[in-house]
């Protein structure tokens, strides 16, 4: 009797874990294939307007982006203030030519954030040096309201973090 008693509690535990998803312990949470979104994304903040994970979206790890190329610029902008505020234009420069939007202004609500790479889209067009992933440039945000945000530090991320970004 005793021993059956133990082996259904021995069996509850182990249902348990089971149920609580510790089975998968030590196992990474994205699929194989794809990376985790690095931590690193540059942050910057002015008037109550947060700009963060802004990342340009570069090669494969090994590899270089030559002059004259394109690579996509992704982040997200929260308004923490009390009045709307709306992005109207990107530049980057030293950087890339010019910074294209797919459309512009976007509006940043109080209280909401907007995520730029999904629907819509910024493109730093026409690269003025090569890069690689790791290294980092410097862009600046132009807001209505706010003005100029300059976001340094803006790391190169590898193509394929585009499996982890938000859509």
């Amino acid at each position: 009797m005793m021993i059956t008693v133990c082996i259904q509690r021995l069996l509850w535990c182990v249902a348990l874990v089971a149920a609580s998803g510790a089975g998968g312990c030590g196992s990474p949470p994205w699929s194989p294939g794809e990376q985790p979104l690095s931590p690193e994304g540059a942050l910057a903040a002015k008037d109550g307007l947060r700009l963060q994970d802004v990342s340009v979206l570069g090669p494969a790890p090994t590899e270089t982006v030559q002059v004259g190329a394109s690579l996509p610029l992704y982040f997200s902008m929260t308004n923490e203030g009390g009045q709307p505020d709306s992005l109207v234009g990107v530049s980057a420069p030293g950087v890339a030519r010019s910074v294209a939007m797919s459309r512009s202004p976007v509006a940043v609500p109080p209280g909401r954030s907007v995520w730029m790479g999904g629907n819509v889209k910024v493109t730093l067009t026409g690269l003025l040096k090569p890069l690689q992933v790791g290294q980092v440039v410097t862009v600046i945000m132009h807001f209505q309201r706010a003005g100029e945000i300059v976001v340094g530090d803006v790391p190169v991320q590898p193509a394929s973090y585009a499996t982890t970004l938000p859509r």
